[in-house]
């Protein structure tokens, strides 16, 4: 062998054994942030790693502040259980609506430290932009730590690499670069994700899906959409547009969707859809706790609707409950087509309670495949209003873990930062 293809197999190899190191470290990490106070022991049973390997890079982790180790009541560092170190940064999830703001701070361990929400008097992008930076302002005011970074979850579609806004019909907004705006008021490392996907992400490393790799996460508010976890992994699809549940064909020859087609799902199950109805069976004069609301504005909101509904109301009930069934039919066809051990119903209406719930769980079993419905959990939104904003600070989270894993494995001597192809793929692999 020359000794030019000698120092090409050096290259490769040595390539490929920093690519191997860093998928064994962002394994550990995955293993420990999905069941925190694993021992050394049980990261090498779960991982297949030796305990040498594992010891190795448990050491540097904590050498770098990522890991601590919780002796409980002994004091063997081998049975000690590793966490993520909480206190290694904060981070900033809001979730955008046509409505309102919602916003959380939370530590590395994803655990809250503060909450804020605000109203939307307009959808303009200068006024959203305000808002939305007002709010990071309140949310940090006083916290010390190092800030890990803002992710906004946005009713709308958005860009592979989490910067733009593409479309969304809620707000009326067409290819505004969010990320971009906020970096350039101050606000550093500033990332969009869809809201429904941020959520699916919330409830799978902190809500209801902790034990279920494969999920859907189906969001009914002022529209529907999903959020689709295959194997822990969001799938995007190939333009970044998948999970537009809302826009799937459910009456061929039903009500005109707001986008342009008729008998979108969102078009007879979305609360808009349920407030219109109930509205028009006011108007005929049907009895309703809601006629004073109708009466005093004019229309009725999603919040007179939910508290009607959860107060016992008849006519709100009926309405919630034809909405749900239309929800349990696209349900079955999300189980049959992705085969999901749970779904996560989520959104305004999953505040209605069981009623909502138990409609579309029956009714998803009566339409959907039998051998696909079997061992499918259908189940109720475990965080709730704060899902999104959860989920976009796990995100930030995440962001960080994936970045300082690798950077533990780099050259003192190598001028690219460490990062090469081999390192950044092995990351994505492993999808933390």
């Amino acid at each position: 062998m020359r000794n030019a293809e000698r120092a090409v197999l050096g290259s490769n190899l040595a390539a490929i054994s920093t690519s191997m190191r860093v998928i064994n470290r962002a394994r550990v990490i995955f293993l420990i942030r999905r069941q925190p106070g694993l021992t050394r022991a049980d990261l090498s049973r779960l991982s297949g790693l030796s305990k040498a390997t594992v010891s190795n890079h448990v050491g540097e982790l904590l050498e770098a502040g990522l890991l601590y180790e919780d002796h409980g009541n002994g004091s063997h560092p081998r049975k000690a259980g590793l966490r993520l170190n909480r206190d290694a940064g904060i981070a900033v999830g809001i979730e955008l609506s046509p409505e309102e703001c919602r916003g959380v701070v939370t530590d590395t361990g994803i655990r809250p430290l503060r909450r804020a929400q605000r109203r939307l008097n307009s959808t303009g992008v200068e006024e959203t932009t305000e808002v939305l930076l007002s709010m990071v302002q309140e949310l940090l005011a006083g916290l010390d730590g190092q800030f890990l970074g803002l992710v906004v979850g946005v009713p709308g579609l958005t860009d592979a690499r989490g910067e733009t806004l593409m479309f969304s019909e809620r707000l009326g907004w067409s290819d505004v670069p969010l990320a971009r705006r906020l970096s350039d008021r101050g606000v550093c490392r500033v990332k969009v994700i869809n809201r429904v996907r941020a959520a699916a992400l919330g409830e799978l490393w902190l809500g209801a899906g902790v034990d279920a790799d494969d999920l859907v996460y189906v969001s009914v508010s002022s529209g529907i959409a999903a959020g689709i976890l295959i194997d822990g992994q969001l799938f995007t699809g190939a333009y970044n547009n998948s999970g537009e549940l809302g826009h799937t064909t459910l009456l061929p020859d039903g009500p005109e969707c707001v986008c342009g087609n008729q008998g979108c799902l969102e078009a007879v199950a979305s609360l808009p859809a349920i407030c219109k109805a109930i509205k028009l069976r006011l108007l005929d004069g049907e009895p309703s706790v809601l006629s004073p609301a109708l009466a005093e504005a004019g229309s009725l909101t999603s919040a007179d609707v939910i508290a009607a509904a959860r107060d016992g109301d008849a006519l709100a009930l009926d309405e919630a409950r034809k909405a749900s069934r239309h929800l349990g039919i696209a349900v079955a066809n999300l189980i049959d087509l992705f085969n999901p051990a749970m779904v996560v119903i989520g959104g305004q209406l999953a505040e209605i309670g069981e009623i909502v719930i138990g409609s579309i769980r029956n009714t998803a079993q009566r339409r959907a495949f039998p051998p696909s419905f079997a061992g499918v959990q259908i189940v109720r939104s475990a965080l709730g209003p704060d899902s999104v904003c959860m989920g976009a600070c796990a995100l930030v989270v995440d962001e960080y873990v994936r970045e300082i894993g690798p950077s533990l494995s780099r050259d003192p001597g190598d001028r690219s930062g460490g990062r090469d192809p081999g390192q950044s793929l092995a990351i994505e692999a492993v999808q933390l």
